[in-house]
């Protein structure tokens, strides 16, 4: 749900946000986690707060939900990249090394037909998760809490007591 709210709210910006953060992991005693979180584009904010406490496989499959699987297809995500080349994702495979060999396959628009695979290389492009690591969900509980109490939050009243706008 707060993935969603963080794009839908129009209260803050990524900026002040950022800064907010930075507060809060400073507050709690780590500088450089702090620097870190915010260094991260709005992308990858958004997917460490999508990753949360989970794991999200790689490769994707087009079986509609029906358990048959005609094609396996791949996408370059911005958003893990940057988190794991900032520390804070684990793959089971290193993206970059991941990517290389999806591409060893001769995907066609992203895509690499079921039944072009053998065994052993359907089960390596399914093997592949990435999750927080113990830094990202850090930086995890950090962004969390002040997206958080930032949603929660009314807008203050002005000094004059009229409803702010």
């Amino acid at each position: 749900m707060l993935p969603d709210k963080f794009k839908q709210s129009n209260e803050f910006g990524i900026a002040g946000l950022s800064v907010k953060i930075a507060e809060q992991a400073r507050a709690s005693g780590n500088e450089e986690l702090a620097k870190i979180i915010n260094d991260l584009s709005e992308n990858a904010i958004e997917w460490l707060l999508k990753l949360g406490d989970g794991s999200h496989r790689v490769v994707a499959s087009d079986d509609g939900r029906t358990g048959v699987v005609a094609n396996y297809s791949y996408r370059p995500n911005p958003g893990w990249k940057e988190l794991e080349a900032k520390g804070l994702l684990q793959a089971d495979v290193p993206l970059a090394k991941y990517e290389a060999f999806f591409n060893s396959l001769h995907p066609v628009d992203d895509r690499v037909p079921k039944t072009s695979l053998t065994p052993d290389q359907e089960q390596q492009l399914l093997r592949n998760s990435v999750r927080l690591n113990e830094r990202g969900q850090r930086a995890y509980h950090i962004v969390i809490g002040v997206v958080a109490d930032m949603i929660g939050r009314k807008p203050a009243k002005p000094a004059d007591g009229r409803a702010g706008s």
